[in-house]
């Protein structure tokens, strides 16, 4: 799957996701697969996983995906 990000609390690690259908998910710092110190900000295109959760759809495996990729600058 992919999506947007919309919002991530550095803080709390704790974000949303909306999907190119636009349904939303949540995610866990956790979830984020990159090297290094893992951050992702609102407006970043990600690919990602979505796994049955008890509280939900969680995004899992995310990947930011590269602007140059995507169209996005």
């Amino acid at each position: 799957m992919e999506g947007i990000v919309n919002s991530y609390s550095e803080q709390k690690g704790f974000g949303f996701i909306t999907q190119d259908d636009d349904r939303e998910l949540s995610f866990y710092r956790s979830s984020i697969q990159m090297d290094g110190y893992k951050r992702l900000n609102g407006g970043d295109r990600v690919r990602f996983d979505v796994a049955e959760t008890i509280g939900g759809p969680e995004a899992k495996n995310i990947r930011k995906l590269d602007s140059s990729k995507t169209g996005m600058h």
